[in-house]
């Protein structure tokens, strides 16, 4: 009993230790180079929230109450960190009562975070897969799984690390919404309406960029740009 309250605790500091911090800096300068405007999101994946995906495993794993609306958030931000904390969640519990979800498994959800880092080319989130996949414990226990997204891990470090420089975006938020905003696939937090936002230390190159507004059904992008070393480029964000 007492270890599987560590465990708990362990990884619901695992879980909080994920959270992503805005990297915003709020300016009042506005020079456009390119604009979006906002469309309707598609929603293919069905909602986890009101499922009850702690019924299959037993009532002794209550933590696992609100794990449906856990991966809600983390698909809806695109956020692998939170998908892989909840994996983790998904693991442990599936161990401890040798019963699996009929809704969502730990490995399914890794499989889906997976493809979410390989789509963002996400050398940290790669990282951590393999971390999870490697650990016989209270992970999968696939050193051969592990080893691939190591490799992956590398490939993304190294295209990185090949771009010429950095460079600023400046995003423009001419909408009514408050806009949670995303470069090559990670959190830049949010940026408010009437506002502008400058993020600094992007890598040159081609970049990636995407938006939503948070409880809406409204988002921006995803689109590519071209960031010069040392330049900047800017995206306003329109409502039409």
């Amino acid at each position: 009993m007492r270890n599987r309250k560590i465990l708990l605790i362990v990884l619901l500091v695992l879980a909080v230790s994920f959270l992503t911090y805005s990297t915003l800096i709020f300016a009042q300068d506005k020079e456009g180079e390119g604009k979006a405007a906002g469309t309707k999101m598609e929603k293919p994946v069905e909602s986890l929230k009101y499922q009850n995906i702690m019924g299959d495993l037993g009532p002794d794993y209550h933590f696992l109450a609100d794990i449906g609306e856990m991966i809600d958030k983390g698909r809806e931000h695109n956020d692998g960190n939170t998908l892989i904390a909840a994996s983790l969640l998904l693991l442990y519990a599936e161990k401890a009562s040798e019963k699996e979800s009929s809704i969502i498994t730990g490995k399914a959800l890794l499989e889906e975070t997976a493809e979410l880092a390989k789509e963002q080319k996400n050398a940290e989130l790669a990282e951590k897969l393999a971390d999870v996949y490697e650990d016989d414990k209270f992970g999968i226990g696939d050193k051969d799984a592990a080893k691939k997204f190591r490799k992956l891990a590398k490939q993304y470090k190294a295209a990185s690390s090949a771009r010429a420089g950095i460079g600023t975006v400046i995003i423009n938020n001419d909408t009514p919404y408050y806009i949670r905003v995303y470069i090559d696939g990670y959190d830049r937090g949010i940026i408010y309406s009437g506002n502008v936002g400058w993020v600094n230390g992007v890598g040159s190159g081609t970049i990636l960029l995407y938006g939503y507004a948070p409880y809406t059904d409204w988002e921006w992008g995803p689109i590519t740009g071209h960031l010069d070393a040392g330049g900047t480029y800017t995206w306003n964000l329109i409502f039409n």
